[in-house]
């Protein structure tokens, strides 16, 4: 049976693409080489040009899926 895991980051500051980099690498380094499923909401750092740019330089490590938009 495989064990699967939910990890968090809490953190006290507005989130930055400095602090969701660090978060996405300690992931990565924490899984072993197993599959990383990230699942983000879609604020407006999740669609900046350096996370972009970092997600793009590490696609082996992990999918990204994105939460459905929620429109009133």
């Amino acid at each position: 049976m495989r064990r699967r895991a939910a990890r968090f980051l809490v953190y006290r500051e507005a989130l930055s693409v400095a602090l969701l980099v660090l978060f996405c690498g300690r992931l990565i380094a924490s899984t072993e080489g197993r599959a990383v499923c990230l699942i983000l909401d879609h604020l407006p750092v999740h669609d900046t040009r350096a996370f972009r740019r970092w997600t793009n330089d590490h696609r082996d490590e992990f999918t990204i899926h994105y939460l459905p938009t929620i429109r009133s």
